[in-house]
C-alpha cells in the first residue's frame, strides 16, 4: 500500500481533477519526486528548482499554475527543513534556484486587498 503524502504536501492534489492538463499532471509527477527521491538526489536540488525557475520564466499562467499547486508553501518548507525527505539545509547548500522560484511566485501575487496604507486617507 502506498503511504500517505508528507505533512507540508497534503494540500497538494496528488491525484489531478479530471479538468486537468497534461502540465498539471507533469507538475504533479515532479513534485511528488519531492518525498519519493530526494533522500538519493538530493545532490541533484538545484536542477530540479531550476526546472521550476524555467518554468515560471514562461509567463503568468505557468506563475498561476504554481501557486495553485501551493508550490512556494512546499518550498519554503523543504528550505525550512520541514519538508520531505532528510534535512538538506545544510548538507546541500545550493539553494538559490528555491529561493529564487518562492521568491518570483511571491512578487507575482496581487495583494492589494489585504493591505492598507500607512498615510491618514490613503
Amino acid at each position: 500500500p502506498a503511504s500517505p503524502p508528507p505533512r507540508c504536501l497534503q494540500n497538494v492534489p496528488i491525484e489531478a481533477p479530471a479538468s486537468s492538463n497534461l502540465s498539471d499532471h507533469l507538475l504533479l509527477a515532479v513534485l511528488a519526486l519531492l518525498w519519493a527521491e530526494v533522500a538519493d538526489y538530493g545532490r541533484n536540488l538545484a536542477q530540479y528548482f531550476g526546472l521550476f525557475a524555467m518554468y515560471i520564466s514562461l509567463g503568468v499562467k505557468e506563475r498561476a499554475q504554481l501557486l495553485n499547486l501551493s508550490v512556494p508553501a512546499i518550498f519554503i518548507q523543504v528550505a525550512l527543513d520541514d519538508g520531505p525527505g532528510p534535512s538538506i539545509k545544510y548538507q546541500y547548500a545550493e539553494l538559490g534556484k528555491l529561493y529564487q522560484v518562492v521568491s518570483n511566485l511571491v512578487r507575482c501575487c496581487d495583494v492589494s486587498c489585504s493591505t492598507q496604507s500607512s498615510q491618514e486617507g490613503g
